[in-house]
Protein backbone atom coordinates (compact mmCIF):
# COMPACT_ATOMS: atom_id res chain seq x y z
CA UNK A 1 0.00 0.00 0.00
CA UNK A 2 1.05 3.46 -1.09
CA UNK A 3 0.69 7.12 0.19
CA UNK A 4 0.90 9.96 -1.36
CA UNK A 5 -0.02 14.28 -1.22
CA UNK A 6 -2.67 14.61 -4.18
CA UNK A 7 -2.89 18.55 -5.17
CA UNK A 8 -6.35 17.98 -6.69
CA UNK A 9 -7.28 16.61 -3.21
CA UNK A 10 -5.19 18.90 -0.89
CA UNK A 11 -4.42 15.65 1.26
CA UNK A 12 -2.42 12.81 1.65
CA UNK A 13 -4.08 9.17 0.88
CA UNK A 14 -3.83 5.86 0.64
CA UNK A 15 -3.72 3.53 -2.31
CA UNK A 16 -2.37 0.44 -3.74
CA UNK A 17 -0.09 0.78 -7.31
CA UNK A 18 -2.27 1.74 -10.29
CA UNK A 19 -1.07 1.69 -13.71
CA UNK A 20 0.06 5.47 -13.72
CA UNK A 21 0.30 7.39 -17.26
CA UNK A 22 -0.20 4.07 -19.32
CA UNK A 23 -2.75 5.88 -21.75
CA UNK A 24 -0.66 9.06 -22.27
CA UNK A 25 2.09 6.78 -23.56
CA UNK A 26 0.30 4.39 -24.88
CA UNK A 27 1.88 1.15 -23.12
CA UNK A 28 0.14 -2.19 -23.14
CA UNK A 29 -1.49 -1.88 -18.74
CA UNK A 30 0.33 -5.00 -18.20
CA UNK A 31 3.75 -3.73 -18.69
CA UNK A 32 2.54 0.21 -17.36
CA UNK A 33 1.71 -2.29 -14.19
CA UNK A 34 5.21 -3.74 -13.95
CA UNK A 35 6.24 -0.90 -14.82
CA UNK A 36 4.66 1.21 -11.73
CA UNK A 37 4.86 -1.77 -9.58
CA UNK A 38 8.46 -1.61 -9.62
CA UNK A 39 9.12 2.22 -9.67
CA UNK A 40 6.29 3.07 -6.45
CA UNK A 41 7.09 -0.15 -4.36
CA UNK A 42 10.18 -1.03 -5.39
CA UNK A 43 8.85 -4.89 -6.27
CA UNK A 44 8.97 -6.78 -9.17
CA UNK A 45 5.98 -9.51 -10.44
CA UNK A 46 7.02 -12.60 -11.94
CA UNK A 47 3.50 -12.87 -12.04
CA UNK A 48 0.76 -10.99 -13.31
CA UNK A 49 -3.01 -12.08 -13.76
CA UNK A 50 -5.37 -9.24 -15.12
CA UNK A 51 -8.53 -9.24 -13.13
CA UNK A 52 -11.09 -6.65 -14.61
CA UNK A 53 -11.17 -3.51 -16.07
CA UNK A 54 -13.66 -1.20 -14.34
CA UNK A 55 -15.08 2.37 -15.17
CA UNK A 56 -14.39 4.70 -12.18
CA UNK A 57 -17.44 6.75 -13.00
CA UNK A 58 -18.98 6.29 -16.38
CA UNK A 59 -21.35 8.98 -16.13
CA UNK A 60 -18.68 11.88 -15.47
CA UNK A 61 -15.57 10.35 -17.11
CA UNK A 62 -14.29 7.58 -19.87
CA UNK A 63 -11.21 6.98 -16.89
CA UNK A 64 -11.30 3.18 -16.74
CA UNK A 65 -8.92 1.00 -14.47
CA UNK A 66 -7.12 -2.10 -14.89
CA UNK A 67 -6.82 -4.36 -11.95
CA UNK A 68 -4.18 -6.64 -11.65
CA UNK A 69 -2.97 -9.53 -9.52
CA UNK A 70 1.12 -9.43 -8.81
CA UNK A 71 2.20 -12.74 -7.23
CA UNK A 72 6.10 -14.30 -7.13
CA UNK A 73 7.25 -10.92 -5.86
CA UNK A 74 11.14 -10.18 -5.63
CA UNK A 75 11.87 -6.69 -3.76
CA UNK A 76 14.39 -4.73 -5.99
CA UNK A 77 14.48 -1.31 -4.81
CA UNK A 78 13.17 0.85 -1.80
CA UNK A 79 10.33 2.05 -4.37
CA UNK A 80 9.23 5.69 -3.45
CA UNK A 81 8.77 6.58 -7.17
CA UNK A 82 10.75 9.05 -8.94
CA UNK A 83 13.07 10.82 -7.30
CA UNK A 84 12.47 14.69 -7.38
CA UNK A 85 9.16 13.68 -9.30
CA UNK A 86 7.02 12.11 -6.70
CA UNK A 87 7.23 11.42 -3.20
CA UNK A 88 5.53 8.08 -2.26
CA UNK A 89 5.67 6.06 1.29
CA UNK A 90 5.28 2.31 0.91
CA UNK A 91 3.51 0.79 3.69
CA UNK A 92 4.29 -2.89 3.96
CA UNK A 93 0.98 -4.54 5.85
CA UNK A 94 0.62 -7.77 6.77
CA UNK A 95 -3.06 -9.44 5.53
CA UNK A 96 -4.67 -9.76 8.73
CA UNK A 97 -4.06 -6.43 9.40
CA UNK A 98 -5.08 -4.58 6.12
CA UNK A 99 -8.68 -3.68 7.24
CA UNK A 100 -7.90 -2.00 10.17
CA UNK A 101 -4.88 0.23 8.85
CA UNK A 102 -7.36 0.98 5.91
CA UNK A 103 -10.42 2.11 8.29
CA UNK A 104 -7.88 4.23 10.37
CA UNK A 105 -7.20 5.62 6.62
CA UNK A 106 -10.60 6.89 7.05
CA UNK A 107 -9.85 10.33 8.93
CA UNK A 108 -8.68 11.22 5.72
CA UNK A 109 -8.96 10.90 2.00
CA UNK A 110 -9.09 7.41 0.67
CA UNK A 111 -8.89 6.29 -2.95
CA UNK A 112 -12.10 4.73 -4.28
CA UNK A 113 -9.95 2.51 -6.25
CA UNK A 114 -8.44 1.25 -2.68
CA UNK A 115 -11.57 0.44 -2.11
CA UNK A 116 -12.84 -1.52 -4.91
CA UNK A 117 -8.98 -3.62 -4.76
CA UNK A 118 -10.15 -4.37 -1.25
CA UNK A 119 -12.97 -6.03 -2.57
CA UNK A 120 -10.97 -8.30 -4.65
CA UNK A 121 -8.47 -8.69 -1.87
CA UNK A 122 -11.60 -10.27 0.03
CA UNK A 123 -11.97 -12.41 -2.62
CA UNK A 124 -8.63 -13.55 -2.64
CA UNK A 125 -8.49 -14.10 0.40
CA UNK A 126 -10.47 -15.22 3.35
CA UNK A 127 -10.57 -13.52 6.75
CA UNK A 128 -10.38 -10.01 5.28
CA UNK A 129 -13.60 -7.66 5.33
CA UNK A 130 -13.11 -3.82 5.30
CA UNK A 131 -16.90 -3.68 6.11
CA UNK A 132 -15.95 -5.66 9.05
CA UNK A 133 -13.93 -3.02 11.23
CA UNK A 134 -15.34 0.25 12.84
CA UNK A 135 -16.45 2.89 10.40
CA UNK A 136 -15.75 6.64 11.90
CA UNK A 137 -18.09 9.32 10.67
Amino acid sequence: MLSSFRQAVGDDHERFEGIGDAANIRQAEAAAARRELLEETGYEANALIQLCRVCSSPGLTNETVTYFYATELVKKTDGGGVPGEESIIVHKIPLEELNDFVVEQFDGVVDSKLLSACGFISGIFEGFSLLGGPLRS
